[in-house]
């Protein structure tokens, strides 16, 4: 598998007005060339004690969704080491953003890297299926668990922005089996509590022997939610 470089900024000054890495400028993007991205920024060619800036990832669950952060990450003072995100499956409008919290306005490099020569595509979605305290698969948008076995790099991405509310709380569950013939289980967990701002995105997971996610109910209201599996093989 070959790498390209999608998008360059050298030497960019960065203020209080957010800067898209794609554009290079102050308007935040839309991007929709699918692909698995991983971003590279040079903090410590020009950060000082008491700055403080932030890189956002920006993404659509499905493409008619809002585009919201995905991903966080701060860079506080001086700087020794280059920055680099998690790789990340994006498709349906994305962008990353750098902005200055505090301190002087800086210039930054960064590099948006693909990997390119890999099939990529939207394996499954959910469009507002209302969950409650029986688990829904993600990838039936029923309540019983699949054993899907078409290998591939997955990952999730689900919006509990648009309905989730305070004293929710929701599972979020990717069961596999390590070996194939073997017995499904809970592979990776996460939680999601009271009302949310940010679009929520799992690791990216290496599947094959028989997977699933599942969604369900711990306490609060039955609510809708809206997800996309995204793969790379």
């Amino acid at each position: 598998m070959a790498v390209t470089e999608a998008w360059t900024l050298s030497a960019v000054t960065v203020g209080a007005t957010e800067v898209s890495v794609t554009a290079g400028g102050t308007t935040l993007q839309t991007q929709t060339t699918a692909g698995a991205y991983q971003l590279f920024v040079d903090p410590v060619t020009n950060m000082a004690k008491a700055d403080e800036f932030r890189v956002r990832l920006y993404e659509k669950v499905l493409s008619g969704g809002t585009q919201r952060v995905c991903g966080e990450w701060s860079l506080l003072g001086t700087q020794n080491e280059n920055m680099v995100t998690p790789t990340f499956l994006l498709r349906n409008g994305f962008d990353w953003g750098i902005l200055k919290l505090a301190g002087t306005d800086r210039a930054f490099s960064a590099s948006v890297r693909k990997a390119a020569g890999a099939t990529f595509s939207e394996a499954w979605t959910l469009s507002a299926v209302t969950v409650g305290a029986t688990e829904v698969s993600v990838t039936a948008g029923g309540t019983t668990l699949q054993a899907q076995t078409s290998a591939g790099a997955y990952q999730l991405f689900v919006d509990p922005v648009t309905n989730m509310a305070k004293a929710d709380n929701f599972r979020l569950r990717c069961y596999e089996t390590v070996l194939s013939g073997g017995t499904q289980r809970v592979l990776w967990e996460s939680e999601l509590l009271n009302t949310q701002s940010d679009n929520f995105v799992s690791p990216v997971l290496n599947l094959m022997n028989g997977f699933d996610w599942g969604i369900k109910k711990i306490a609060g209201t039955d609510r809708a939610f809206s997800a996309s599996v995204r793969k790379i093989a």
